[in-house]
């Protein structure tokens, strides 16, 4: 199923509707002002031209504004509790990984984005948002935000990152959304990721664990190939 734009956001279909009828309530629920007061500013624009047309555009824009504030929590969400614990026991693991497996690399690596800080469940980390560099007047229109991120020497350059994903029913095989997720990372240039199974109802966590140091000692071993003789200047 195609995703399509609502205010400037990509969103499925059936999502995308109801978030434009739900634009079209907050304006004319709480007006300009209240709506405004949602975001803490006022809609870009050429100029202030006088007349209906000036008026409409603003309109939309407000609208536009109450699709973005509708659809947050959907582009926000870090899925149910199970895959929230899967993604803190990632984050754990990957530690043990970098102690035990790659001493070279202490100090160097750290977890940046998605989950919570260390692993232990409590302080979130908000998820690392990559920017459409291909887009410049709207970066954000085509971007993404990895499940979990780290990054090599504080370089934005040298970020890599791990999705948890849905799998086909081999267990092993990204869905197509996912498989998409992770070739829109290459696209957007992040040029080291991995996936793997989210967590779910009836898996062993110690197995999950298990799984999840190959993920991690794969990814440190790619992270160290790729960016150790890497020069590039952040970005």
């Amino acid at each position: 199923m195609p995703l399509v734009i609502a205010g400037g956001v990509a969103a499925w279909p059936e999502i995308a509707g109801i978030a434009a009828f739900a634009g079209k309530a907050l304006l004319g629920g709480l007006g300009i002002a209240g709506l405004l007061s949602l975001r803490g500013d006022t809609p870009e624009g050429d100029g202030d031209p006088a007349g209906d047309d000036a008026d409409a555009r603003h309109g939309r824009a407000l609208q536009d504004r109450g699709v973005e504030v509708f659809l947050r929590p959907f582009h926000e969400s870090r899925g149910d509790a199970f895959t929230q614990r899967g993604n803190d026991i990632v984050v754990r693991e990957c530690d043990k990984i970098l102690r035990a497996d790659f001493p070279e690399l202490e100090g160097r690596v750290e977890h940046i984005g998605g989950a919570t800080e260390e692993g232990e469940g409590v302080e979130k980390k908000k998820e690392i948002d990559i920017p459409n560099q291909h887009n410049r007047d709207n970066p954000r229109l085509g971007s993404t935000r990895p499940d979990i991120s780290f990054w090599l020497d504080r370089k934005k350059t040298r970020r890599f990152h791990i999705n948890t994903a849905s799998m086909l029913v081999d267990g092993t095989t990204p869905t197509k959304r996912e498989r998409h997720q992770l070739e829109k990372l290459s696209r957007l240039g992040q040029r080291v990721a991995r996936a793997m199974p989210k967590l779910r109802p009836g898996m062993d966590e110690d197995e999950y664990a298990k799984l999840a140091r190959d993920v991690c000692r794969d990814i440190l071993k790619d992270a160290k190939d790729t960016f150790d003789d890497d020069n590039a200047d952040d970005e």
